[in-house]
């Protein structure tokens, strides 16, 4: 039983907590009051200051409990960097035509951190995966990481923005296929569809982290546009980046960059964090970098005055290129012949280590036995990189990518097969092969059905221990290839978190391989959309697709269609020539040599409705069993 006390207790209490300034994020009531004279946080998120979809329910309460209590350092540390980008990321999406609030999908995906990386190795600012960072033209190599480049990456995040709006025209479900991908919610939208339910974000069955997902971007436009409001004071942010491109030859180092530009090299470093190496691509005459405005006089003034780089920089090149017999060969073809004398306490290795080159060179120009001892005095020959040596070592060595370039090929769907497997195979993504080959969902593919494939290489960081044998074997490749495909002059050259090319498999077997035409034809008179389409061995529905057509009965005698046939190649079977007989059609020809129209059709690359000729030669396929 209450007491007289205790009532008094429960009366002060709740006198207290009337006044208390702190926000409530209770979840019975949406309408929430604060502090006399301070608007409620309903009011603050139902400003007209957004320009995306806010909305203050459960799980966006939720969010701002997360960010403002349990993660209030992390904010903060993202909001100071946010200084940098902020400015440049809304001015970009605005030139797109874009909600500018869209920004705040970076706070929640990086927290403004160019460098981050997760988990499933999506990387930079707006976190992209690398097919898709390569669908939008990012470069991704061992040179470069275009993901973290924070003006490219953001026009690519733009142009995704744009693709994904087009498919949902709702900006909640644009922000959820960002996360978990358009074809989980376009698979989730056919569910709900399906039990009659409502097909908005918040009555989705999505996974647990898309969940959130949308809900954290609300709550951080919330809380980055009303700092005061949750207390958040003395946060220092980074300065913008006002930084324009400025395009270097790609003999100056970074540190000569920095140097003539009169700029701290960390400074530099900061601003281009895409280069991998810090050192600029050998692939190209020139690289791009960003440099702030105020620096830009000094060294273009310098560039004008002393257009050839320091040779010391070319130096650098020997540490860089690796022991091939190609580059070898070059070394001792254009460099600069150098002679220098072994001092007391030198060995090769402190000698490679003092003159940037290996110990394998100074072995091979200098005939020594790997177990001989230099002596004091003693005269090393070496290769010093110069010009001559990169323009020969990119012309023959362009660009990893480009040596072991995708390729792009037809294959039959095997049985069971899901889109995500065939993704992950052959490195792209479920969204490329959706987009590619026409298809509505992941759930369209059927077995037998043919499926146009651009495999991709792929970039792998190292793990720390890893092999070049363990690494072979978890891809299913060889140590020859992997040597190969990263220009590795040893199995043992391998170093942890270094940037490693997997190409993608092999085009598929003789049997999967599908060749396709485009072809017009033209509708004979009385003939029906299902009579077609069991002629030319298609369905009706992708006649229809094809064609645009809306219903299977608008055809009319001697409209044109278009049909896409194939023809399975292989190799055992080749094929032979005949002569037309008297009499002889298509489908008599095909019957006899146990073939199909399509495939003579698309043999002889001829039209539906062209006659055959008396004695006229035609390409049949010969059959092992014929």
């Amino acid at each position: 039983m209450m007491t007289l006390r205790s009532l008094q207790f429960l009366i002060l209490l709740a006198i207290f907590c009337w006044g208390s300034p702190l926000p409530s994020f209770g979840e019975s009531s949406n309408q929430i009051s604060t502090g006399k004279g301070k608007p409620s946080l309903q009011a603050i998120a139902d400003q007209r200051y957004y320009d995306i979809p806010i909305k203050l329910n459960k799980r966006v309460q939720q969010m701002l409990r997360y960010y403002t209590e349990r993660k209030h350092s992390i904010l903060n540390r993202g909001l100071a960097r946010s200084g940098r980008y902020m400015d440049m990321f809304r001015r970009e999406l605005r030139a797109w035509g874009l909600p500018q609030d869209l920004v705040f999908v970076v706070a929640v995906e990086s927290n403004f951190n160019e460098r981050s990386v997760s988990v499933k190795q999506a990387v930079g600012l707006w976190q992209f995966m690398s097919t898709t960072a390569q669908q939008y033209q990012l470069r991704v190599d061992p040179w470069i990481d275009q993901r973290r480049d924070p003006l490219k990456a953001t026009r690519a995040a733009a142009q995704h923005f744009k693709y994904l709006y087009g498919i949902f025209g709702d900006w909640e479900l644009v922000l959820a296929a960002y996360n978990a991908g358009e074809g989980r919610v376009q698979r989730a939208m056919e569910r709900a569809k399906q039990r009659k339910k409502p097909t908005d974000f918040w009555s989705l069955s999505l996974p647990r982290e898309t969940r959130s997902y949308v809900p954290a971007i609300m709550a951080t436009a919330i809380i980055y546009k009303n700092l005061d409001y949750f207390g958040i004071t003395g946060v220092k942010l980074d300065p913008p980046m006002e930084q324009s491109q400025f395009q270097v030859p790609v003999d100056f180092s970074f540190q000569e960059v920095a140097q003539r530009a009169g700029m701290p090299l960390e400074e530099l470093l900061t601003y281009n964090t895409a280069y991998l190496r810090e050192m600029p691509p050998i692939d190209q005459k020139h690289y791009t970098i960003y440099l702030p405005q105020k620096y830009q006089p000094a060294l273009w003034q310098s560039l004008r005055q002393y257009g050839e780089p320091s040779s010391h920089w070319l130096q650098h090149y020997n540490s860089m290129l690796q022991d091939t017999p190609e580059n070898l060969q070059t070394l001792e073809r254009h460099g600069d012949l150098k002679y220098v004398r072994v001092q007391r306490g030198e060995n090769l290795s402190t000698i490679s280590r003092k003159y940037n080159t290996t110990i394998t060179r100074l072995l091979r120009w200098n005939r020594i036995p790997k177990n001989q001892l230099l002596q004091v005095g003693q005269r090393l020959k070496m290769y010093v990189v110069n010009r001559k040596v990169l323009e020969d070592v990119r012309e023959k060595n362009q660009n990893l990518e480009e040596r072991i370039r995708g390729t792009q090929f037809v294959i039959r769907v095997p049985k069971g097969a899901t889109l995500s497997e065939l993704a992950e195979r052959y490195h792209t993504d479920i969204k490329e092969l959706m987009t590619i080959n026409r298809l509505r969902s992941p759930m369209d593919l059927q077995a037998g059905q043919s499926l146009k494939i651009y495999a991709r290489p792929k970039t792998i960081q190292v793990p720390k221990g890893a092999t070049l044998s363990n690494l072979a074997q978890r891809y299913d490749v060889s140590v020859k290839e992997l040597m190969a495909w990263n220009n590795l002059a040893a199995p043992n050259a391998l170093q942890a978190n270094q940037a490693l090319i997997i190409a993608p498999p092999p085009e598929p077997t003789s049997q999967q391989l599908v060749k396709e035409k485009q072809v017009r034809i033209r509708v004979p008179k009385g003939a029906t959309l299902s009579e077609l389409a069991e002629r030319y061995n298609v369905t009706v529905s992708k006649l229809m697709e094809w064609n645009n057509l809306k219903s299977s009965d608008s055809l009319l005698a001697g409209q044109q269609l278009t049909v896409f046939r194939e023809i399975t190649q292989n190799n055992k079977s080749t094929h032979r020539i005949i002569q037309v007989r008297m009499g002889d059609t298509l489908w008599d020809i095909a019957r006899e040599h146990r073939t199909s129209v399509e495939q003579l059709l698309v043999l002889n690359d001829l039209e539906g409705n062209e006659p055959l000729r008396l004695n006229q030669k035609l390409k049949v396929p010969v059959r092992p069993d014929i």
